[in-house]
């Protein structure tokens, strides 16, 4: 079967389900939700909630939204580093569009935002590039072989010593990389809390649709996102004292670990943080645990009269008679 048939195929198809959906409904489904992991989905709504320019997530924005939501700077500051980057602050319009926080002093907006920019990072790829480089050294002078003397080896010609000469080597700045690493390790340890209390906050007694879930998501992060910046803040101050061991660096990927047992793995797509030999981010797993969300795909069936038409549930009437 060819591509476009395969397409015809598939759209005919779309064609008689949809025809068929009138005379025929889920009704003899007992169960209409399927169970995820929740990490993947708290995942997927943080995603939701970080704000994208053009398409694609903006680190120089979303730090201003940042640089505000944490109280770093002024709404003046924000604006002057806007400008240095060619974007007039006085045409972004306080509200409808996507980085009006930018200027409308929404603090819970900003907040928000951030919050979901900085955990949703945890699962950003890596890009060790920034952190290399070229140098010019100089490299030593080579002395020639000293071999024995020989009456056979007049004719050869002496040796000449080679000058010393500028060369270009790899260099890798490692005092940046550990101070940056260890803020991820940070953003990290606060993340999974983030998680774990989302986690803790979704109801389970009953499956949830994407967007009652997503409200819920939304709930907690807002009272939440606060505490979760200052989280953030404190864990990087206390871990300023404490080694930190780069167990391996690639162009895409890395492993660090602390005294206190927490070791960070991301590469590529990839990120889990552990503690103490305990998945507590990532693998599905939050804080060493699995959770899991009953989410409803299929909406449940309204009740059929006789005649075909839905029942209406009778309202009771709040007016005395």
């Amino acid at each position: 079967m060819n591509k476009d048939r395969l397409v015809r195929t598939a759209a005919s198809g779309l064609f008689l389900l949809s025809a068929a959906s009138v005379q025929a409904a889920p009704e003899d489904l007992s169960v209409r939700y399927i169970t995820l992991p929740a990490s993947t989905l708290i995942t997927e709504t943080l995603t939701s909630f970080t704000p994208m320019f053009n398409g694609q997530r903006s680190d120089f924005l979303m730090a201003q939204v940042c640089h505000l939501a944490r109280g770093e700077k002024t709404q003046q500051e924000v604006n002057a580093a806007l400008r240095q980057n060619n974007i007039v602050p006085e045409k972004i319009p306080a509200s409808g569009n996507t980085f009006s926080m930018l200027v409308n002093g929404n603090i819970e907006q900003q907040q928000m935002a951030c919050a979901s920019y900085l955990a949703t990072s945890f699962y950003a790829p890596v890009n060790n590039v920034a952190y290399t480089g070229k140098q010019k050294v100089n490299a030593p002078a080579t002395q020639p072989d000293v071999e024995a003397p020989s009456s056979w080896k007049f004719w050869q010609k002496t040796p000449e010593r080679e000058v010393p000469h500028e060369v270009e080597v790899d260099t890798f700045n490692q005092d940046a990389f550990i101070n940056d690493a260890r803020i991820q390790l940070a953003v990290a340890q606060a993340t999974a809390q983030l998680y774990g209390l989302i986690a803790n906050n979704t109801p389970n007694s009953v499956p949830l649709t994407m967007v009652e879930y997503r409200r819920n998501v939304a709930f907690t992060l807002k009272n939440y996102a606060p505490e979760y910046l200052r989280a953030i803040e404190t864990i990087y101050l206390n871990s300023r004292s404490q080694a930190i061991t780069v167990n391996g660096v690639t162009a895409l990927g890395f492993s660090i670990s602390d005294e206190k047992g927490h070791e960070l793995v991301k590469e590529h797509h990839r990120a889990a943080l552990r503690y103490r030999d305990i998945d507590w981010l990532g693998n599905s797993k939050i804080l060493g645990k699995e959770y899991f969300v009953n989410l409803k795909i299929i909406e449940d069936p309204q009740p059929v009269s006789k005649s075909g038409g839905s029942i209406e549930t009778p309202r009771r009437n709040s007016l005395k008679r």
